[in-house]
């Protein structure tokens, strides 16, 4: 089998990858990261709710909505994170 499944990180010194055949048990992995992107996806949508409604945005303090549009900004990137590694497991 060719296609390696290899979690891998960037530092000063170079690339590093990390196989993980034999070491995680995949079925729990992809049960608990589907479970988290659940989870961070219910916030999306609440987050959502909240800037879409006009009188949220207009009548809540400046930076309630911003921190509100912060948190939009770590949960997509988050959901982002989840896929990548939800794939990345289904295909090991």
């Amino acid at each position: 089998d060719n296609d390696i499944v290899m979690p891998s990180g960037i530092s000063k010194l170079g690339d590093l990858y990390m196989s993980i055949k034999g070491i995680v048990d995949i079925e729990s992995e992809v049960l608990k990261t589907e479970k988290q992107l659940i989870e961070v996806n219910s916030h999306l949508n609440n987050i959502h709710k909240k800037l879409n409604n006009t009188n949220f945005v207009e009548r809540a303090p400046k930076n309630v909505v911003e921190k509100q549009k912060l948190m939009l900004i770590d949960l997509n990137e988050k959901n982002k994170k989840l896929t990548l590694t939800l794939e990345m497991l289904k295909k090991a």
